[in-house]
């Protein structure tokens, strides 16, 4: 799945056109023992650097704590590195979970055995922006089970306003017949605000969740799907998606089933919308299968309580499905396939806009008749990026996409994909047009009203290659963009 969550009011305005700079730093050492990085945000003083020898996304995570190291650099406003650090905890043998940039400085929340030898303690600490361990390390929860998996990896997920985080995970009983979710809750002092534990009554192979949601009045969601049959070919209701959680001013656990008679439910987002008090949730429904898309669902929730009003949908138009023909899909099917949303853009009026990509990854093993061997190739490949707004009293309002085609083979499509940035009330989409061969480097925007255009943002003689997945939007109108440049790596900071 796609992955963490970025929430930002959409502002529907016609914008003006709007220009942008791009200043690079020095060139970088390329550092083929932390080959992965991710760009984690902004700090009055410059930019926070993560790097790490295994990929961050893609559940390449879970089981590989042990085996995963990261390296976290700072380089000041004018891109020049000030220092780098491998991050290790301040527990003798820990591992580290997760870290994230918070408050001018970096959340590092790790694991170390329990003195009885079963189960896990799990810390918080913060390195400083000058890179050192500030104060003690807090405990934050300690659980029984021995292992890590996709099934059970941990979480942390962050308020819109950043003012708490909460630290998630689930665990199953013996049996596997039921599962428990546990949610530790903390403010950026690292007090801990509470903790809460309540029981999903489904096995873990027919409950998986989707995303994790923390509001900025301390309310924890959990949304996730539900099957009701192991079968691999499911009918429309035998699978729906869930939503629990606890309301934090009426210390309640709150439960929401949400379902579409007669259609499949296909993907799902959820968002807090703070202008209007509630809820938004949308994704996709489909008439034929579960990896189709035929238009767009939206509703809205009651944070106290999760009741809706009503569930609206409304298919894509012809037009969007006729520009998305070269995205593999059949018109005369009036659906889409292979679409995951990656983010709710909320309106001002309770509305949202749904963004998703196409993304299909595939594998093919074969003999090798020249080296005697089995060969396997997996490829990748990212299609359009297509964008849907939802009035809040039903209704499409408009649809439109961005078309791109990125192929690949055996490289975790790492310079697939696409970053984006929102401002002056556009959202905008950079990424490289191909993959494995000198390419140019476009941008796409789409407007408040729908509008859509596609320009070059870097001409292909420039020889530039973005590493858009690593990238990241770090205030209002700047976006830091890891990318090579005539083979050699740099950052590029991009200001609207």
């Amino acid at each position: 799945m796609k992955k963490a969550l970025l929430l930002f009011v959409f502002l529907f305005t016609t914008a003006i056109t709007f220009g942008y700079d791009v200043t690079w730093s020095r060139e970088l050492d390329d550092n083929s023992r932390f080959s992965y990085l991710k760009i984690l945000g902004a700090t009055d003083n410059g930019y926070f650097i993560l790097r790490s020898n295994i990929a961050f996304d893609r559940g390449a995570e879970g089981s590989n704590f042990k085996n995963r190291r990261y390296l976290l650099q700072f380089f000041n406003a004018s891109l020049n590195l000030s220092w780098e650090k491998e991050v290790q905890a301040a527990q003798e043998n820990a591992r580290i979970i997760d870290l994230q940039l918070i408050s001018n400085q970096v959340l590092m929340i790790s694991y170390n055995d329990k003195p009885s030898g079963s189960g896990y303690e799990v810390y918080a600490q913060y390195i400083s922006e000058e890179g050192n361990l500030k104060g003690n390390s807090v405990l934050l929860d300690d659980f029984p089970f021995v292992r890590f998996d996709d099934d059970r990896r941990p979480a942390i997920v962050f308020s819109k306003d950043r003012s708490k985080f909460a630290f998630t995970y689930r665990k199953a009983d013996k049996e596997d017949s039921e599962q428990t979710i546990i949610a530790v809750v903390m403010d950026t002092s690292l007090q801990k605000l509470y903790k809460k534990e309540w029981n999903i009554f489904s096995p873990i192979r027919r409950f998986s969740p989707t995303h994790f949601l923390l509001t900025n009045e301390s309310d924890f969601y959990l949304l996730g799907v539900q099957y009701t049959t192991d079968k691999r070919v499911k009918l429309p209701g035998e699978s729906y998606f869930s939503i629990s959680g606890h309301h934090n001013s009426s210390d309640r656990i709150i439960r929401h089933d949400i379902k579409l008679e007669g259609k499949f439910l296909t993907d799902i987002s959820i968002a807090d919308d703070v202008l209007n008090h509630r809820l938004a949730v949308a994704g996709f429904y489909s008439e034929t299968g579960m990896l189709a898309s035929a238009g767009v669902f939206y509703t809205s929730l009651r944070k106290d309580s999760l009741t809706e009003a009503v569930i609206h949908f409304a298919p894509f138009t012809d037009e969007l499905l006729q520009k998305s023909i070269s995205d593999r899909n059949d018109f005369r099917k009036k659906e889409l396939f292979n679409y995951y949303i990656d983010r709710l853009l909320l309106r001002k009026d309770g509305g949202a806009a749904v963004i998703a990509e196409s993304y299909v990854e595939s594998s093919r093993t074969f003999w090798d008749y020249y080296t005697q061997t089995m060969i396997t190739h997996t490829y990748y490949r990212y299609g359009n990026i297509i964008a849907a707004s939802f009035n809040p009293e039903g209704g499409m309002l408009w649809n439109n996409v961005i078309q791109k085609e990125q192929n690949s083979m055996d490289d975790d499509g790492y310079q697939s994909s696409y970053c984006s940035l929102i401002t002056g009330g556009r959202f905008y989409a950079i990424f490289n047009k191909y993959i494995d061969r000198r390419s140019s480097v476009m941008i796409g925007w789409i407007d408040g009203q729908g509008n859509q255009k596609t320009d070059i943002l870097f001409e292909e003689a420039e020889r530039i290659t973005v590493i858009a997945r690593a990238a990241k939007q770090v205030d209002e109108s700047t976006m830091i963009i890891p990318a090579f440049r005539q083979n050699r790596f740099y950052l590029a900071k991009v200001t609207f």
